[in-house]
């Protein structure tokens, strides 16, 4: 991976060249300041998982901007829940459902079916567990046929071992930009609570999402590019400003923008070079 990488000497340190490192990957751009006085960052024994927290958020958010959903084909959508009866699942027998499911959708399709899975926790209006906050699974798959309704919920219902008939959502997916939908709003979506306190079992850490078959979900490739000017650093630390307002210019050593924040950024690196006549390479 080769970084876009912008050299200048820093106004704040004189003599003392500073580099911005850019990285352009499917729709995420990555900033980095280099060369500035490190930042005091305590390190620790990280804790127990609670719940979807916002780096867990914005690592998965980070690395579904890297896929290439053109090459997203012959997937499927499914949420996947817990009855009553049943509800009141561990960690390891969470793992072991989500397993078991995705093996028995590989059997059915007769070839490795890559995908994203998140574990998301809702609080119960009726039955046993009102006002407790229960699990259930969100499933993308790739790759993979579509499996009608009927025999999607006959087999959760014997991957999780009950006798009621447990609500499940099946979609197909019939383009690049419904996945893309559908991640951002289920996969992607922040916890409408950080704990567990009241979750039907208590407090036990456990992944909230992961990946089937990680190398075989399609990813965009890196896009590079090289130039040296301090004006250009001084435009990228002020866009990055504005996305960041609490943060002064002049503190920023790194950020991430999604979407068409990082087409702003690489449309801006290369207007800069044609305003300017440069004959420099802006090409990526």
């Amino acid at each position: 991976m080769h970084p876009l990488s912008i050299e200048l000497f820093h106004p704040e340190h004189p003599g003392r060249v500073v580099s911005c490192s850019v990285v352009l990957c499917g729709s995420i751009c990555r900033v980095q300041f280099n060369g500035l006085e490190p930042r005091e960052i305590g390190r620790g024994r990280r804790g127990d998982i609670g719940e979807f927290s916002r780096e867990a958020r914005k690592r998965l958010l980070t690395f579904i901007a890297r896929i290439d959903w053109r090459f997203f084909i012959r997937g499927w959508f499914c949420t996947l829940t817990y009855p009553d009866d049943v509800a009141d699942v561990s960690s390891d027998q969470l793992n072991q459902d989500k397993y078991l499911f995705h093996r028995w959708v590989e059997k059915e399709n007769g070839n490795h079916v890559p995908g994203i899975w998140r574990l998301e926790y809702q609080t119960r209006k009726t039955g046993r567990y009102v006002g407790k906050r229960v699990p259930h699974f969100h499933l993308l798959l790739c790759n993979a046929n579509y499996i009608p309704f009927s025999a999607v919920r006959a087999q959760w219902k014997k991957t999780i071992r009950t006798s009621v008939d447990p609500q499940v959502n099946v979609r197909r997916m019939r383009n690049a930009k419904m996945a893309g939908l559908y991640v951002s709003k289920y996969c992607g979506k922040a916890s409408d609570s950080p704990f567990l306190d009241n979750a039907a079992y208590l407090n036990r850490p456990r992944r909230n999402y992961g990946y089937f078959r990680k190398h075989g979900i399609p990813m965009h490739d890196t896009l590079e590019c090289i130039i040296h000017d301090s004006v250009m650093m001084t435009l990228i630390e002020e866009m990055g400003a504005v996305e960041l307002p609490w943060v002064n210019p002049g503190e920023l050593r790194s950020f991430d923008l999604f979407g068409t924040r990082a087409s702003q950024v690489i449309q801006a690196i290369v207007d800069f070079g044609l305003d300017n006549n440069s004959n420099r390479d802006y090409k990526w």
